[in-house]
């Protein structure tokens, strides 16, 4: 079954917090209220007042990379090289193994695969039509 937009944004939010760390406590991410280990235009990781604000920047910032608005990360763009971009190189296979799978893609995949995997509706069988 196919998912619309915001669940596609809630699976990505997921699984980018959990390779950055947000969930362990004491991490800088947690301590930063930034799931995302978002950095600013200086480079340096930007710290949030609370979890709301550093989830809505998160969640803006997904938005961007799935309806092709970011000008940094395209749909053509593979999830290696997303996560060559997002980590800086800093332990990007390892980000990009972790948000693979949780995603349950192929890290060799884009953006643009995600988006319609994710969002297609489900193949109609004859098992689905009689049930119905």
């Amino acid at each position: 079954m196919g998912y619309d937009v915001t669940t596609m944004i809630a699976l990505l939010f997921a699984a980018i917090a959990h390779a950055e760390g947000f969930w362990v406590p004491g991490s800088l991410p947690r301590r930063n209220h930034n799931p995302g280990d978002l950095l600013g235009k200086d480079g340096v990781n930007r710290q949030f007042p609370d979890i709301l604000d550093g989830a809505t920047a998160l969640y803006h910032q997904i938005t961007l990379m799935l309806v092709g608005g970011s000008h940094v990360y395209t749909h053509a763009m593979t999830w290696r090289t997303v996560s060559m971009l997002w980590t800086g190189g800093d332990n990007a296979a390892g980000w990009c193994m972790s948000v693979c799978e949780d995603l349950g893609v192929d890290p060799d995949s884009t953006i643009a695969d995600f988006v319609r995997v994710v969002s297609a509706p489900a193949p109609s069988t004859p098992e689905a039509t009689a049930a119905a």
